[in-house]
């Protein structure tokens, strides 16, 4: 019976693992192997095994289309102003087409430039894709399979109307909902999470509506997003509309912590 925990114990971490970060499975396996070998020759496998899943791996599969969001914002191809939060990129879940960047990375440029006050308006990139091959589920979105989509953070202040830099209520940029009416009755079956024992943990922080309608507003008009899905309440709030601009539906995540956008 040890031995059927023991083993069923890791294989459980090691399909968590690959359903989060596809490699990391194979990181936890090779670790799990070392731990019967002597201790040099078991730290050299697990370090091999991490640089194959945390490094290696995203930069050679480069050659399949995808880029990350952003990895090095110094670069010539990203902006100071677009960010990914570290955990993404731990998880290999921050890889797009070069072409979805581009919008990210111009977004971003022009809402600093159109906010330019201190602090200047940084645009946080959340989930990308796996960049493996297309088809590979993104798990917990129903898209995100193809190197075509991205998460991007609302833009949020505090209670005083004070512009607040970061992914929004929540360090994960999700969960931290706006407050706003849903037409959505709750069902078991569907991901629309309230996540209600965690709302009032979060900070008390508001949507910024002035940058989050003018990052609408530039989205809907650039002829490169043919999609984007946001809660129909944060319309409301912000006062815009647009044909590219849809509601994701009620069996799908909730976007009013997010705004999804799509090649």
């Amino acid at each position: 019976m040890a031995k059927v925990l023991y083993w069923g114990g890791h294989g459980l971490a090691v399909l968590l693992l690959t359903l989060l970060t596809f490699v990391g499975g194979i990181a936890w396996a090779v670790a799990l192997f070392g731990t019967r070998i002597h201790f040099l020759f078991r730290f050299a496998l697990v370090y091999v095994a991490l640089s194959l899943a945390l490094l290696w791996v995203p930069y050679l599969l480069h050659q399949n289309g995808v880029v990350a969001v952003p990895r090095i914002s110094t670069s010539f191809q990203s902006s100071p102003f677009l960010r990914t939060p570290v955990i993404y990129r731990v998880l290999n879940r921050d890889f797009v087409r070069p072409e979805l960047r581009g919008v990210a990375r111009d977004l971003a440029d022009h809402m600093a430039q159109r906010f330019p006050a201190t602090p200047r308006t940084v645009t946080y990139a959340l989930d990308g894709n796996f960049p493996f091959f297309d088809g590979l589920p993104l798990l917990p979105h129903l898209s995100h399979d193809d190197g075509e989509a991205l998460d991007l953070a609302l833009y949020w202040q505090d209670a005083n109307g004070a512009y607040v830099a970061g992914p929004g209520k929540s360090p994960l940029g999700y969960w931290g909902y706006v407050d706003g009416p849903s037409d959505c009755p709750t069902r078991p079956d569907d991901l629309r999470w309230d996540m209600d024992w965690l709302q009032p943990r979060l900070p008390d922080l508001q949507l910024d509506v002035a940058r989050t309608r003018e990052a609408l507003i530039w989205l809907s008009q650039d002829r490169r997003v043919h999609k984007i899905l946001v809660e129909p309440h944060i319309l409301a709030q912000i006062g815009y509309d647009h044909p590219k601009i849809r509601f994701q539906g009620c069996a799908a995540a909730r976007h009013d912590d997010h705004i999804h956008i799509q090649l």
